[in-house]
């Protein structure tokens, strides 16, 4: 909670993330439910999120459109500079 704002958490979370690295784990964060902590979740490297923030959920027959509909939103997001991932 408020992870995008509190500094304790943050490096609770960059410390888990880079766990995960050392250890070849892929990550997982659950329960996004801002732009902010979505941002500092990238940030700090952890590649998948899941939550409210991105997508509520919804009748099976409307997923193909809001897939479509979110695949658009990312490709026009700005790209952080000098930030590499992988």
């Amino acid at each position: 909670m408020k992870a995008d704002r509190d500094p304790e958490q943050q490096r609770i979370i960059s410390a888990i993330l880079t766990m995960a690295e050392r250890l070849n784990l892929e990550t997982l964060a659950e329960g996004v439910k801002i732009v902010d902590e979505h941002a500092l979740l990238v940030q700090l490297g952890c590649t998948q999120v899941q939550g409210f923030g991105i997508g509520k959920p919804m009748p099976f027959e409307e997923t193909l459109d809001w897939m479509r509909a979110h695949e658009a939103k990312l490709l026009d997001t700005p790209k952080i500079r000098g930030h590499h991932s992988g």
